[in-house]
């Protein structure tokens, strides 16, 4: 499988930084199911982190617990390392260094683009490619459907973990500050 588009990115992290979320290319099934769920969860993940400030993001529950910025790094390295699994390699500056960088302002922008980069990933397949076999993580095989599931979990794993650390440091979600009457 190709890399992403160049311009695939750029258009989901224009949409994402003007809050908005491009549709989805498929009008039914899995793919469109898994696009959609996962549209939800980035823009969600990409709007905390704009809103958490530099300390909440320094912040760790416990000693030995990831920060929220080592969180981020963590995220953004699985959403390039996952599709890797399907031929899509991540870009050549991104390594498991990025797991000690605690620059809030460049943490948030390769967020956004490794949400950008998973999504192409899976815009790019076709259907028949979800029942493919690939072999993950010491040798596992799994189906690229499967593989998928696993990218989607972790997303939501780690915003629910972002969620928890803006919420000890006083930050409200964006989605959830609306004002009831």
């Amino acid at each position: 499988m190709p890399p992403p588009r160049p311009l695939a990115v750029a258009v989901l992290l224009a949409a994402l930084a003007a809050g908005a979320v491009p549709a989805s290319p498929a009008a039914s099934g899995f793919r469109a199911d898994w696009l959609k769920n996962f549209d939800e969860a980035a823009d969600k993940a990409t709007r905390l982190v704009r809103t958490m400030p530099g300390a909440a993001l320094a912040w760790r529950p416990a000693a030995g617990v990831r920060s929220g910025n080592q969180v981020i790094a963590h995220l953004a390295l699985t959403n390039y390392y996952l599709p890797r699994y399907l031929g899509a390699p991540a870009p050549a500056e991104i390594t498991r260094e990025l797991e000690l960088e605690d620059d809030p302002v460049r943490l948030r922008r390769v967020l956004a683009e490794s949400l950008a980069h998973a999504r192409a990933v899976v815009v790019d397949l076709d259907d028949a490619a979800l029942e493919r076999k690939v072999r993950i993580f010491g040798g596992r095989e799994v189906t690229t459907r499967e593989l998928l599931l696993i990218a989607l979990g972790h997303l939501h794993e780690h915003l629910g973990q972002l969620i928890a650390y803006a919420r000890a440091n006083g930050v409200v979600p964006p989605w959830s500050a609306v004002e009831v009457p």
